[in-house]
């Protein structure tokens, strides 16, 4: 059974680093900086699947309804 791993980093604002530059280039979305008022894409980074999917809403099924 494969198992999975993650690589961690710290991001520090200290270091000139910005988290949700981060993870915008991790997840491959665009991603709105509140802190320098910027939007951080990254749309040359390859390898990426897209975090949205074209699932269905799974609904369970109805139940019979009788009245007795």
């Amino acid at each position: 059974m494969p198992c999975p791993h993650n690589e961690i980093s710290i991001v520090q604002r200290s270091h000139r680093q910005s988290a949700v530059a981060a993870a915008a280039y991790q997840s491959g979305e665009k991603l709105f900086c509140e802190y320098d008022q910027e939007v951080k894409h990254y749309p040359e980074k390859r390898g990426i699947r897209s975090m949205r999917r074209n699932t269905r809403r799974h609904r369970l099924p109805r139940r019979n309804s009788t009245k007795t």
